[in-house]
């Protein structure tokens, strides 16, 4: 009993629970009530402790949420920019396919380009 009360206050004392100089307990009853205080103390730095946990946990959990949408909305813009390049070089191809039937003076070379059809159809 004497060595609890001696690791409670030294604890306490630790934690800043207590003062700095030695407490002189007169009877056993101020004793008593100063280890329940302690006791009551290290009760609540635990549940702090353990809603401290709790909080980082969860913060952990949105930080993987995070990671994953903002790799899924990485490869989405990954996507869009393979899908305008691809556009750009569509309207390029018809572009070029039509200033060459244009520029084709002649009707036999103009028909073999609009045989040989638009991009879109290869």
């Amino acid at each position: 009993m004497r060595r609890s009360l001696l690791i409670c206050h030294s604890c306490c004392f630790h934690c800043g629970f207590l003062p700095e100089q030695p407490v002189r307990f007169t009877d056993s009853a101020s004793l008593f009530w100063s280890n329940v205080r302690c006791y009551a103390r290290l009760h609540t730095l635990r549940l702090r402790c353990n809603v401290s946990k709790i909080a980082l946990y969860r913060l952990q959990l949105q930080d993987a949420a995070i990671a994953r949408a903002s790799s899924v909305v990485d490869e989405a813009r990954g996507r869009v920019t393979e899908l305008a390049a691809a556009h750009k070089h569509y309207v390029t191809e018809i572009e070029q396919s039509e200033r060459r039937r244009d520029q084709a003076q002649d009707v036999q070379p103009r028909r073999q380009i609009e045989k040989e059809g638009s991009p879109r159809d290869k």
